[in-house]
Protein backbone atom coordinates (compact mmCIF):
# COMPACT_ATOMS: atom_id res chain seq x y z
CA UNK A 1 0.00 0.00 0.00
CA UNK A 2 1.14 3.30 -0.78
CA UNK A 3 4.20 2.27 -2.88
CA UNK A 4 5.69 4.00 -5.28
CA UNK A 5 8.10 3.67 -8.55
CA UNK A 6 9.13 0.37 -10.29
CA UNK A 7 10.44 -2.76 -8.60
CA UNK A 8 11.28 -6.38 -8.93
CA UNK A 9 9.30 -9.07 -7.97
CA UNK A 10 10.10 -12.18 -7.10
CA UNK A 11 7.11 -15.21 -6.98
CA UNK A 12 7.47 -18.41 -5.12
CA UNK A 13 5.21 -21.41 -6.02
CA UNK A 14 4.79 -24.52 -3.56
CA UNK A 15 2.44 -27.15 -3.79
CA UNK A 16 1.88 -30.77 -5.78
CA UNK A 17 1.75 -31.44 -8.96
CA UNK A 18 -0.23 -27.84 -10.28
CA UNK A 19 0.98 -24.63 -9.25
CA UNK A 20 -1.84 -22.75 -10.81
CA UNK A 21 -2.58 -20.34 -12.96
CA UNK A 22 -1.44 -16.09 -12.93
CA UNK A 23 -3.11 -13.55 -14.91
CA UNK A 24 -2.09 -10.02 -13.39
CA UNK A 25 -1.20 -8.30 -10.51
CA UNK A 26 -3.15 -5.56 -8.78
CA UNK A 27 -1.94 -3.08 -6.42
CA UNK A 28 -4.27 -0.46 -4.03
CA UNK A 29 -4.05 2.77 -5.12
CA UNK A 30 -1.81 5.57 -3.08
CA UNK A 31 -3.41 6.77 0.06
CA UNK A 32 -6.08 8.27 0.62
CA UNK A 33 -7.54 7.74 -2.50
CA UNK A 34 -10.24 4.56 -3.40
CA UNK A 35 -11.80 3.11 -6.61
CA UNK A 36 -15.11 1.89 -7.81
CA UNK A 37 -17.83 1.94 -9.79
CA UNK A 38 -20.73 4.14 -9.18
CA UNK A 39 -24.83 2.84 -10.12
CA UNK A 40 -25.43 0.04 -12.67
CA UNK A 41 -22.30 -0.59 -14.75
CA UNK A 42 -22.16 -3.22 -17.33
CA UNK A 43 -18.47 -3.99 -17.03
CA UNK A 44 -16.40 -3.54 -13.51
CA UNK A 45 -13.96 -0.77 -13.81
CA UNK A 46 -9.94 -0.49 -13.09
CA UNK A 47 -7.85 2.01 -11.89
CA UNK A 48 -3.87 2.08 -12.05
CA UNK A 49 -1.47 4.84 -10.72
CA UNK A 50 1.89 5.65 -11.65
CA UNK A 51 3.54 8.76 -10.38
CA UNK A 52 0.69 10.30 -10.07
CA UNK A 53 -0.82 9.33 -13.22
CA UNK A 54 -3.64 7.52 -13.72
CA UNK A 55 -4.94 5.15 -15.79
CA UNK A 56 -9.04 4.71 -15.20
CA UNK A 57 -11.30 2.50 -17.00
CA UNK A 58 -15.19 2.42 -16.62
CA UNK A 59 -18.51 1.68 -18.42
CA UNK A 60 -22.06 2.76 -17.51
CA UNK A 61 -24.61 4.31 -19.78
CA UNK A 62 -23.20 8.00 -18.43
CA UNK A 63 -23.09 10.18 -16.03
CA UNK A 64 -26.29 12.16 -16.69
CA UNK A 65 -30.40 12.41 -15.90
CA UNK A 66 -31.42 11.13 -11.95
CA UNK A 67 -28.93 8.20 -11.41
CA UNK A 68 -25.59 8.16 -12.95
CA UNK A 69 -23.40 5.35 -13.48
CA UNK A 70 -19.40 5.52 -14.22
CA UNK A 71 -15.79 4.73 -12.52
CA UNK A 72 -14.82 6.48 -9.52
CA UNK A 73 -11.56 7.75 -8.08
CA UNK A 74 -12.07 9.62 -5.31
CA UNK A 75 -11.03 10.83 -2.09
CA UNK A 76 -12.50 12.77 1.24
CA UNK A 77 -12.57 16.40 0.52
CA UNK A 78 -14.13 19.09 2.74
CA UNK A 79 -16.73 22.59 1.99
CA UNK A 80 -13.51 24.27 0.56
CA UNK A 81 -11.52 22.24 -2.28
CA UNK A 82 -10.71 21.57 -5.49
CA UNK A 83 -9.98 19.02 -8.05
CA UNK A 84 -8.16 19.71 -11.09
CA UNK A 85 -5.89 17.28 -13.37
CA UNK A 86 -4.62 17.14 -17.25
CA UNK A 87 -6.97 14.96 -19.24
CA UNK A 88 -4.24 13.57 -21.63
CA UNK A 89 -6.64 10.66 -23.38
CA UNK A 90 -10.44 9.90 -23.29
CA UNK A 91 -11.35 6.45 -25.82
CA UNK A 92 -14.12 7.00 -28.44
CA UNK A 93 -16.43 4.89 -27.26
CA UNK A 94 -19.11 7.24 -27.68
CA UNK A 95 -18.97 10.71 -29.10
CA UNK A 96 -20.78 11.42 -25.35
CA UNK A 97 -18.35 9.24 -23.07
CA UNK A 98 -16.82 11.73 -20.73
CA UNK A 99 -13.82 12.01 -18.75
CA UNK A 100 -13.05 14.27 -15.68
CA UNK A 101 -12.87 16.04 -12.04
CA UNK A 102 -15.88 16.13 -9.71
CA UNK A 103 -17.06 16.77 -6.38
CA UNK A 104 -19.61 14.32 -5.01
CA UNK A 105 -21.88 14.44 -1.97
CA UNK A 106 -21.30 10.35 -1.71
CA UNK A 107 -20.76 7.46 -4.04
CA UNK A 108 -24.92 7.20 -4.49
CA UNK A 109 -25.93 6.71 -7.77
CA UNK A 110 -28.46 9.97 -7.28
CA UNK A 111 -26.12 11.53 -4.99
CA UNK A 112 -26.01 15.82 -5.57
CA UNK A 113 -22.53 16.44 -7.61
CA UNK A 114 -20.37 19.08 -9.48
CA UNK A 115 -18.42 18.09 -12.72
CA UNK A 116 -16.15 19.18 -15.58
CA UNK A 117 -16.20 16.53 -18.19
CA UNK A 118 -14.25 16.35 -21.58
CA UNK A 119 -15.39 14.34 -24.26
CA UNK A 120 -14.73 13.02 -27.41
CA UNK A 121 -16.81 14.85 -29.57
CA UNK A 122 -18.65 17.28 -27.83
CA UNK A 123 -16.22 18.90 -25.75
CA UNK A 124 -16.46 20.10 -22.46
CA UNK A 125 -19.59 20.33 -19.96
CA UNK A 126 -20.09 21.58 -16.41
CA UNK A 127 -22.70 19.33 -15.34
CA UNK A 128 -24.07 19.26 -11.57
CA UNK A 129 -27.35 17.77 -9.86
CA UNK A 130 -28.91 19.89 -6.90
CA UNK A 131 -30.75 17.25 -5.47
CA UNK A 132 -30.24 13.75 -4.72
CA UNK A 133 -32.04 11.77 -7.29
CA UNK A 134 -32.90 14.69 -9.16
CA UNK A 135 -32.14 15.60 -12.78
CA UNK A 136 -28.82 17.07 -14.00
CA UNK A 137 -28.00 20.36 -15.40
CA UNK A 138 -25.24 20.66 -18.19
CA UNK A 139 -23.52 23.82 -20.03
CA UNK A 140 -21.80 22.40 -23.05
CA UNK A 141 -18.52 24.32 -24.97
CA UNK A 142 -18.16 22.55 -27.94
CA UNK A 143 -14.52 22.96 -29.63
CA UNK A 144 -12.76 21.27 -26.93
CA UNK A 145 -10.85 17.80 -26.56
CA UNK A 146 -8.06 16.07 -24.96
CA UNK A 147 -5.72 16.68 -24.01
CA UNK A 148 -7.00 19.57 -21.92
CA UNK A 149 -6.53 20.44 -17.99
CA UNK A 150 -10.17 20.71 -15.95
CA UNK A 151 -10.61 21.87 -12.46
CA UNK A 152 -13.73 22.12 -10.21
CA UNK A 153 -14.03 24.62 -7.36
CA UNK A 154 -15.68 24.12 -4.33
CA UNK A 155 -15.60 27.59 -2.15
CA UNK A 156 -18.01 29.10 0.58
CA UNK A 157 -19.74 25.44 1.41
CA UNK A 158 -21.96 25.21 -1.58
CA UNK A 159 -20.82 27.24 -4.62
CA UNK A 160 -19.19 25.08 -7.34
CA UNK A 161 -17.26 26.40 -10.82
CA UNK A 162 -15.94 24.31 -13.53
CA UNK A 163 -12.89 25.52 -15.16
CA UNK A 164 -10.73 24.30 -18.53
CA UNK A 165 -6.95 25.08 -19.86
CA UNK A 166 -5.02 24.13 -22.44
CA UNK A 167 -1.96 24.76 -20.64
CA UNK A 168 -3.00 24.46 -16.31
CA UNK A 169 -2.58 28.29 -16.39
CA UNK A 170 -4.64 30.73 -18.02
CA UNK A 171 -8.65 29.02 -17.33
CA UNK A 172 -12.13 29.48 -19.11
CA UNK A 173 -15.21 29.15 -17.17
CA UNK A 174 -17.61 26.79 -18.32
CA UNK A 175 -20.86 28.25 -17.01
CA UNK A 176 -21.61 30.42 -14.23
CA UNK A 177 -20.86 29.16 -10.48
CA UNK A 178 -23.56 27.22 -9.16
CA UNK A 179 -25.31 26.48 -5.84
CA UNK A 180 -25.62 22.65 -5.52
CA UNK A 181 -26.23 21.88 -1.58
CA UNK A 182 -23.91 19.23 0.07
CA UNK A 183 -22.69 18.01 3.40
CA UNK A 184 -19.43 19.64 4.55
CA UNK A 185 -18.15 16.39 3.69
CA UNK A 186 -18.16 15.20 -0.11
CA UNK A 187 -15.84 13.50 -1.93
CA UNK A 188 -13.63 14.42 -5.00
CA UNK A 189 -11.61 13.14 -7.53
CA UNK A 190 -12.11 11.65 -11.43
CA UNK A 191 -14.85 10.51 -13.58
CA UNK A 192 -14.93 8.12 -16.50
CA UNK A 193 -18.17 6.76 -17.75
CA UNK A 194 -18.26 4.94 -21.51
CA UNK A 195 -21.92 6.22 -22.14
CA UNK A 196 -21.90 2.55 -23.11
CA UNK A 197 -23.22 0.08 -20.60
CA UNK A 198 -21.29 -2.49 -22.74
CA UNK A 199 -17.89 -1.58 -22.41
CA UNK A 200 -15.64 0.48 -20.77
CA UNK A 201 -13.96 3.74 -21.68
CA UNK A 202 -9.79 4.05 -20.49
CA UNK A 203 -8.96 7.94 -20.12
CA UNK A 204 -5.29 8.65 -18.78
CA UNK A 205 -5.37 11.66 -16.21
CA UNK A 206 -1.87 13.02 -15.41
CA UNK A 207 -0.78 16.34 -12.91
CA UNK A 208 -4.49 14.97 -10.34
CA UNK A 209 -4.73 16.94 -7.25
CA UNK A 210 -7.18 17.64 -4.81
CA UNK A 211 -6.63 20.65 -2.78
CA UNK A 212 -8.33 20.98 0.68
CA UNK A 213 -8.79 24.53 2.58
CA UNK A 214 -6.91 24.46 5.95
CA UNK A 215 -8.89 23.24 9.18
CA UNK A 216 -8.02 26.50 11.91
CA UNK A 217 -9.19 25.47 15.45
CA UNK A 218 -11.96 27.72 17.20
CA UNK A 219 -10.21 30.68 19.16
CA UNK A 220 -12.10 31.27 22.50
CA UNK A 221 -12.32 35.37 23.59
CA UNK A 222 -9.84 37.49 25.07
CA UNK A 223 -9.56 39.98 27.82
CA UNK A 224 -6.82 42.27 28.72
CA UNK A 225 -5.55 45.34 30.98
CA UNK A 226 -3.87 48.18 28.50
CA UNK A 227 -0.46 47.80 28.82
CA UNK A 228 -0.35 43.81 29.27
CA UNK A 229 0.78 41.82 26.44
CA UNK A 230 -1.96 39.13 25.34
CA UNK A 231 -0.38 35.83 23.93
CA UNK A 232 -2.66 33.28 22.17
CA UNK A 233 -1.79 30.22 20.73
CA UNK A 234 -3.18 28.95 17.98
CA UNK A 235 -3.54 25.55 15.75
CA UNK A 236 -4.60 24.14 13.05
CA UNK A 237 -3.95 21.26 10.33
CA UNK A 238 -4.26 20.08 6.65
CA UNK A 239 -5.98 17.46 5.28
CA UNK A 240 -4.16 17.22 2.56
CA UNK A 241 -2.02 14.54 1.61
CA UNK A 242 0.61 14.96 1.78
CA UNK A 243 -0.01 17.78 4.16
CA UNK A 244 1.01 21.08 2.17
CA UNK A 245 2.87 24.20 4.16
CA UNK A 246 0.98 26.39 5.73
CA UNK A 247 1.44 30.27 7.34
CA UNK A 248 -0.57 32.32 9.61
CA UNK A 249 -1.51 35.87 9.08
CA UNK A 250 -4.13 38.58 10.10
CA UNK A 251 -6.42 40.68 8.31
CA UNK A 252 -6.82 44.19 9.24
CA UNK A 253 -5.31 43.91 12.74
CA UNK A 254 -5.24 46.83 15.30
CA UNK A 255 -2.09 48.53 16.08
CA UNK A 256 0.72 46.58 17.75
CA UNK A 257 -0.91 42.95 17.34
CA UNK A 258 0.92 40.44 14.78
CA UNK A 259 1.19 36.78 14.30
CA UNK A 260 4.53 34.16 14.25
CA UNK A 261 3.71 32.98 10.57
CA UNK A 262 4.97 29.62 11.32
CA UNK A 263 3.75 28.80 14.64
CA UNK A 264 0.62 30.91 15.15
CA UNK A 265 1.21 32.11 18.25
CA UNK A 266 -0.45 35.73 18.10
CA UNK A 267 0.51 38.60 20.65
CA UNK A 268 -0.72 42.12 21.12
CA UNK A 269 0.19 44.27 24.04
CA UNK A 270 -2.67 47.51 23.48
CA UNK A 271 -1.90 50.90 24.30
CA UNK A 272 -3.55 53.18 26.57
CA UNK A 273 -5.02 54.93 23.64
CA UNK A 274 -6.78 51.28 22.55
CA UNK A 275 -9.13 50.91 25.78
CA UNK A 276 -11.39 50.51 27.06
CA UNK A 277 -12.83 49.05 23.83
CA UNK A 278 -13.66 45.39 22.47
CA UNK A 279 -11.44 44.24 19.45
CA UNK A 280 -12.54 41.64 16.69
CA UNK A 281 -9.56 39.30 15.93
CA UNK A 282 -9.40 37.80 12.53
CA UNK A 283 -6.62 34.99 12.00
CA UNK A 284 -6.44 33.46 8.84
CA UNK A 285 -4.08 29.77 8.00
CA UNK A 286 -3.19 29.58 4.30
CA UNK A 287 -1.58 26.85 2.62
CA UNK A 288 0.89 26.56 -0.04
CA UNK A 289 -1.46 24.90 -2.87
CA UNK A 290 -2.65 25.73 -6.27
CA UNK A 291 -4.53 27.82 -5.63
CA UNK A 292 -3.82 28.82 -2.18
CA UNK A 293 -6.55 27.81 0.04
CA UNK A 294 -7.15 29.75 3.36
CA UNK A 295 -9.37 29.30 6.66
CA UNK A 296 -10.54 32.07 9.03
CA UNK A 297 -11.24 32.24 12.74
CA UNK A 298 -12.23 35.31 14.76
CA UNK A 299 -12.44 36.20 18.26
CA UNK A 300 -13.16 39.09 20.10
CA UNK A 301 -10.39 41.08 23.11
CA UNK A 302 -11.57 43.07 25.57
CA UNK A 303 -9.27 45.94 25.95
CA UNK A 304 -9.91 47.46 29.94
CA UNK A 305 -8.01 50.14 31.17
CA UNK A 306 -5.74 49.51 34.20
CA UNK A 307 -6.43 51.75 37.21
CA UNK A 308 -5.34 55.37 37.38
CA UNK A 309 -2.00 54.88 39.28
CA UNK A 310 -1.39 56.75 42.90
CA UNK A 311 1.62 58.30 44.93
CA UNK A 312 2.12 57.64 48.39
CA UNK A 313 4.50 57.21 51.45
CA UNK A 314 6.01 60.38 50.40
CA UNK A 315 8.97 61.98 52.10
CA UNK A 316 11.71 64.55 52.01
CA UNK A 317 15.11 63.83 53.38
CA UNK A 318 18.52 65.52 52.90
CA UNK A 319 18.80 63.25 49.92
CA UNK A 320 15.68 64.62 47.96
CA UNK A 321 12.30 63.48 47.54
CA UNK A 322 11.02 60.06 47.92
CA UNK A 323 7.54 57.76 46.85
CA UNK A 324 5.94 54.68 46.39
CA UNK A 325 3.52 54.66 43.27
CA UNK A 326 0.47 52.22 43.61
CA UNK A 327 -1.27 50.80 40.31
CA UNK A 328 -2.29 47.61 38.14
CA UNK A 329 0.82 45.49 37.17
CA UNK A 330 1.63 45.37 33.21
CA UNK A 331 1.96 49.27 31.97
CA UNK A 332 4.85 51.17 31.66
CA UNK A 333 5.03 53.42 34.39
CA UNK A 334 6.44 56.97 33.40
CA UNK A 335 7.68 59.43 36.32
CA UNK A 336 6.82 63.46 34.87
CA UNK A 337 8.60 66.30 36.39
CA UNK A 338 7.85 70.21 36.00
CA UNK A 339 8.72 72.73 37.78
CA UNK A 340 5.88 75.24 36.50
CA UNK A 341 2.61 72.46 36.47
CA UNK A 342 3.22 73.25 32.69
CA UNK A 343 5.79 71.97 31.23
CA UNK A 344 6.28 68.23 32.49
CA UNK A 345 9.92 66.30 31.51
CA UNK A 346 10.17 62.49 31.93
CA UNK A 347 12.81 61.30 34.31
CA UNK A 348 11.95 57.35 34.78
CA UNK A 349 10.27 55.26 33.02
CA UNK A 350 9.90 51.86 34.34
CA UNK A 351 8.00 48.37 33.74
CA UNK A 352 7.95 47.11 37.45
CA UNK A 353 7.11 43.44 38.01
CA UNK A 354 5.42 44.16 41.29
CA UNK A 355 3.68 47.04 42.72
CA UNK A 356 3.90 49.30 44.45
CA UNK A 357 7.35 50.40 43.53
CA UNK A 358 9.04 53.02 45.30
CA UNK A 359 11.41 56.00 43.59
CA UNK A 360 13.52 58.78 44.76
CA UNK A 361 14.57 61.64 43.33
CA UNK A 362 17.78 63.07 44.79
CA UNK A 363 18.15 66.15 42.76
CA UNK A 364 18.48 68.84 45.17
CA UNK A 365 18.80 71.73 42.88
CA UNK A 366 15.61 72.72 42.24
CA UNK A 367 13.04 75.22 44.55
CA UNK A 368 10.28 73.07 43.97
CA UNK A 369 9.46 70.18 41.74
CA UNK A 370 5.81 68.42 41.36
CA UNK A 371 5.45 65.08 40.06
CA UNK A 372 2.68 62.85 38.61
CA UNK A 373 2.96 59.67 36.84
CA UNK A 374 1.65 58.41 33.27
CA UNK A 375 0.49 55.09 32.08
CA UNK A 376 1.75 53.79 28.69
CA UNK A 377 2.13 52.43 25.93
Amino acid sequence: SGATGTHDLCLVFRGGSGIGNLNWFHFSLPNPWNSQDIGSVGVAGDTACDNNAFTVSGSGADIESNTDAFRYVQQACGSNCEVRARVTSVQNTDPWAKAGVMIRESTAAGAPYAAVLVTPGNGVSFQRRTTSGGGTTSTVLGGVAAPCWLRIVRSAGNSFSAYYSSDGTSWTQVGATTVVPMTASARAGLAVTAHDNGSTCTAVFENVSVNQSPVLSPISNQAILAGRTLVVTNSGSDPDLPAQSLAYSLLAPPVGAAIDPASGVFTWRPAMAQSPAISTIQVVLSDNGVPSLSDTQSFSVTVSRPAPPELSSVSITNAGIAFSVQGDAGPDYTVLASTNLLSWDPVLTTNPPTLPFFWADTNTTWAQRFYRIQLGP
